[in-house]
Order: structure tokens, then sequence, then C-alpha cells
């Protein structure tokens, strides 16, 4: 019998140091799945705001930025809702991310003055390709987009004409800029819309026409139609306004002034 009562006590033991192993194991096993579940959730694209932005649904887009939604929050693509938003006709979901961006800031009381700093840094965030905003909105070709991406910009660095043209000018991982997607998509009001913002500013151009992307080619390679297609109008006209020499009007930066 005591033997019997020793053999017990020592099963007892046993399961009683196995105890919380197992329960270390099994809560091990519920993080792995829960994590497990968050990748799925996440890889499969279904963040509500990121997914009203791609419908284009203005209204749920408003209530989720009420209950205090972050439209500058990137996933795993490098992504945000401003960049789901860069799609044709989707201008007025664009405009209430500016304003809930605006709110949000309001809540999390970050001072005035520094919320035009944050603006700046949103609008130049760029995706997994090195796009920003600028090149998004000019990709879409929806001049509307275009026009409000430059608008808000301009307003965040308030006129400063040295920031706007490196803004214009910046290019993605392939030497691509945001002119150079205008032309490519084929909408000659999109272009006509990047080059208005870049054209002279006390008696400078601030955009640069003859940057070349890593294969060599400037924007009016871009165009897919040849020396007709109507993109490249409002080039050639900035082209034959640049007179080389004339350096009160012509920056090369690199490039030859009417070349």
């Amino acid at each position: 019998m005591k033997k019997k009562i020793l053999i017990f006590i020592s099963v007892l033991g046993i399961l009683a140091s196995a105890l919380p192993a197992w329960a270390y194991n099994r809560a091990a096993l519920q993080q792995q799945l829960h994590q497990k579940a968050r990748a799925v959730r996440s890889y499969s694209g279904l963040d509500e705001l990121a997914e009203a932005v791609k419908q284009g649904a203005v209204a749920k887009v408003q209530m989720l930025l009420k209950q205090g939604e972050n439209p500058n929050e990137p996933d795993e693509y490098g992504k945000t809702p401003f960049m789901y938003a860069m799609q044709p006709g989707r201008a007025e979901v664009l405009e209430q991310l500016f304003n809930g961006y605006d709110d949000y800031m309001e809540k999390q009381n970050i001072p005035e003055e520094k919320r035009w700093a944050i603006l700046r840094d949103c609008m130049t965030r760029t995706d997994g390709q090195g796009r920003n905003l600028l090149m998004l909105a000019a990709e879409s070709g929806d001049v509307d987009l275009v026009d409000m991406v430059l608008n808000v910009y301009d307003n965040a660095v308030a006129g400063d004409d040295k920031k706007m043209e490196q803004y214009i000018n910046l290019a993605d991982a392939r030497g691509t800029t945001a002119l150079m997607y205008a032309v490519g998509s084929g909408f000659a009001e999109t272009v006509e819309k990047i080059i208005y913002f870049g054209e002279e500013v006390n008696g400078l151009i601030r955009i640069d026409i003859f940057r070349k992307d890593e294969q060599g080619r400037t924007a009016f390679e871009y165009a897919k139609r040849g020396e007709s297609d109507p993109v490249l109008k409002p080039l050639k006209e900035l082209r034959d306004t640049l007179q080389p020499n004339d350096s009160s009007i012509c920056r090369s930066r690199g490039a030859l002034c009417g070349s």
C-alpha cells in the first residue's frame, strides 16, 4: 500500500512539473496562431480605411477618420491610405483624407506650427518603389489629384520656391519623375498642370524637363505616340522658351537647355 502511495505521489509530481511547460507551450501556440491570423489579415489588405479608400467609399472614409484612424499609417507594402487614394476619380476621398489628417494631428495635441512639417513628410513619403504622392497622382492621369497634391504641398512649404522645385523634380528608384509618369500616362492636362507649377518663378524655371531616368530617357521619350503626341506640346513650349546661355531664365541642372 505504501509503495502504491509513493508511486501515485511521484506521478503527481511529474504531472505538476510538466504543467508549467504545457501551459507555456499552449500560450506560445496561441500567440503564434494570433500572429499568423494578423499576418493573414495584413497580407489580404483588410485594413478598413485602406479598403474604404480603394473603393471610393467617401462616407465610410469620413466615419473611420472620425474614429481616429491615421491616414498616413503605412501597411506592410509601405503604402498609406493617401497612396491608395491615387486612383482616377478619388479627389473627394483625398480631400477627406487631408481634412481627416489635420483633425487627427489636432487630437494628438500636435502644435499647429509642427503640422505643416508632418504634412510635408507625408507628401514626400514613398512606397516600396520609391514613388511619392505626386508621382502616383501623375501616374493615375487624374488632373484633380495632381492639382490637389501640388497645392497642398505648396501651402505646406509656404510658397518656398526651392522646396517646391525639389519636390517636383524628385525621382523614384528608377529615376522616374512625376513629369515622366504624367507623360507616360498620356494625359496632356496632367502634364500641363505639373509644368504650370514648375514654370518661371522669380526668373527661374523650377522644373527640369531634361532630367534623365536610369535608362537615360527624358520626359520627351516617355511619350507613347511619337512627335504628334499632344502631351509633348507643353513640354515643347517650355523647351522653346529656354534659351542657351540665358542664365536669368534657364537652369540646366546637368543638361543643355534647348537640347
